[in-house]
């Protein structure tokens, strides 16, 4: 189970907990690029930098609201980097910042060095994993390779009965088999009790797991709706999403198939007909009678003229009466 560190003694400074919480997992993170910048998504996304789990919603377990609120208490926010770099005081007396790469679009975060260093020192209990110079008041040194390599994610614990689905042969088959979609590279805890649950099925309902994972995978790939072939949409399904139980069974009945083909056009040699233009082309002759129709028309008549012509006529083939 994936835990997070949190050093209570922080609320004091930050204002709430879940500021304290992002501050010891914004460590956690500086701990590794020694306290240089590093970029990171705030959600999951479709772009190539992106990896499944490697986003901070999905790692602190926030809302997206949540995650902003409590990184105001912390840091400085700019909405680009050119509003960065005209910044005369880039953090404003905060401990980190952030700001948005509209080209690369990527955002970055960086730490306060003097200040966060200084406000870790004075704490009874340095961070569990911090910068060896912000856990002893006299310690200034920089991390060891011993100290880095010690840094890592919690391990992910199965408590199932059932065996461990086999992960690397489970990602080839993915990339073999959906190259139109996103490769992955790490699976999150979250990924594996997905995957795993969705072996399990597999295997109760009686089918051969790998078999039926290549079998959902390459209609996957067939499907232009899940590989962003549409014509309005360019929305490609995350392999997080295609491993849910419900939707990866879904798949299998069908319920995204590829579009429909429009009909073939007509070859060149074949004359155009206007809609509008009556049809050339012999019929054959119908069973039914054709429909009569009556036409109607309006005319505005003189009456008295059409009784004296009647007159007139009548008198002069028939006399007077």
């Amino acid at each position: 189970m994936k835990t997070l560190k949190y050093c209570p003694q922080l609320n004091a400074f930050t204002g709430s907990i879940t500021a304290s919480l992002l501050m010891c997992q914004l460590e956690y993170w500086f701990n590794h690029t020694n306290g240089e910048a590093f970029y990171k998504f705030l959600e999951p996304c479709q772009d190539e930098h992106y990896h499944i789990g490697d986003s901070w919603i999905e790692e602190m377990g926030f809302t997206k609201t949540e995650f902003r609120t409590a990184f105001k208490h912390i840091g400085k926010i700019y909405k680009s980097k050119t509003e960065f770099l005209k910044s005369k005081d880039k953090f404003c007396g905060k401990l980190y910042l952030s700001y948005y790469d509209r080209i690369k679009k990527l955002t970055y975060y960086l730490r306060n060095n003097d200040e966060a260093s200084s406000l870790l020192r004075n704490l009874e209990d340095g961070l569990p994993y911090s910068l060896d110079y912000t856990s002893s008041k006299d310690d200034t040194r920089e991390p060891s390779k011993q100290t880095k390599t010690t840094l890592h994610r919690p391990e992910t614990i199965h408590t199932s009965s059932l065996p461990e689905p086999d992960y690397p042969q489970i990602l080839h088959l993915f990339h073999t088999n959906c190259p139109s979609l996103a490769q992955v590279s790490y699976l999150s805890h979250k990924c594996q009790k997905l995957l795993a649950s969705l072996c399990d099925q597999i295997r109760a309902k009686g089918l051969d797991l790998f078999t039926t994972l290549e079998q959902g995978f390459k209609q996957v790939e067939q499907s232009d709706f899940l590989c962003g072939r549409g014509k309005f949409h360019k929305w490609r399904a995350l392999f997080s999403w295609i491993i849910r139980p419900d939707k990866f069974f879904a798949i299998l009945e069908g319920a995204y198939l590829p579009f429909q083909q429009p009909p073939a056009q007509a070859s060149s040699s074949t004359p155009y007909v206007s809609p509008s233009a009556p049809s050339l082309t012999m019929q054959q002759p119908s069973s039914k009678p054709p429909h009569k129709f009556m036409r109607m028309y309006t005319h505005n008549f003189d009456i008295k003229a059409l009784e004296a012509n009647e007159s007139a006529y009548l008198d002069a083939h028939y006399g007077p009466l």
